[in-house]
Formats: structure tokens, sequence, C-alpha cells
């Protein structure tokens, strides 16, 4: 795929809208983080989108993060425990769309940390 064609990414935020009208919730334009063709899977590779959403979520301004699915958000195990965390310290509701997961529920954390 070349870094032009985002059709994946674009699914995938079309998906997201979708979610968040059903849930009621407001998603303003620079609040969407994308890092379309980079790899999560690779240790070193810089992932400014990943960055800039643990930012906001850490500085108080997002409520919800919506994703597709779990493993188009995270990759490593790190960035689950990561993620998790803040979401516990700033009182943030997780949503994924493909695999119907409730991180909030520590069941569904267990099954999405030993997949």
């Amino acid at each position: 795929m070349n870094d032009d064609d985002q059709t994946g990414v674009d699914r995938q935020e079309r998906i997201c809208r979708d979610i968040a009208e059903r849930l009621g919730v407001t998603v303003s334009h620079d609040m969407i983080y994308v890092d379309n063709n980079r790899s999560a899977w690779q240790r070193n590779r810089k992932r400014t989108g990943w960055d800039e959403l643990l930012e906001a979520a850490r500085s108080g301004h997002v409520r919800h993060i919506l994703t597709y699915h779990p493993d188009r958000l995270m990759r490593q195990p790190r960035d689950l425990e990561e993620l998790l965390q803040i979401a516990d310290d700033h009182n943030i509701t997780l949503h994924g769309e493909a695999n119907q997961r409730d991180l909030a529920d520590p069941d569904d954390r267990f099954s999405s940390a030993s997949r």
C-alpha cells in the first residue's frame, strides 16, 4: 500500500464516527489521531498519532477513546498497559467495535492482555 492510500483508515474513521453517533459522543476533527502506514508492532517505530492521543488523554481532554479494533490502536503489551492506566487515572471510557470488548471489565481486560 502506498502512503497516499488511506482507504482502510478512512473506513475505520467512518465506523468510529458511527459508534460516536450511537453513543451520543461528539468528536471534533482535531481529536482524531491517525498513524497511517505505521507498523505498531515494530518497537522502534515512532507513532505520532498514538503519542498525541496519550498526551490528550493524560491532560484531561479525552472522555472516550473509540477504535475500530484494539489491534489497530495498539500492538505492544506495554501500549495496552499504558492506555489502561491512563484510562483508569482519568476516567476515560474505551470503545472497540470489532471485538466488542469492554476494557472497563476486568475479564475483558484479561482477554485483551492475553491475546
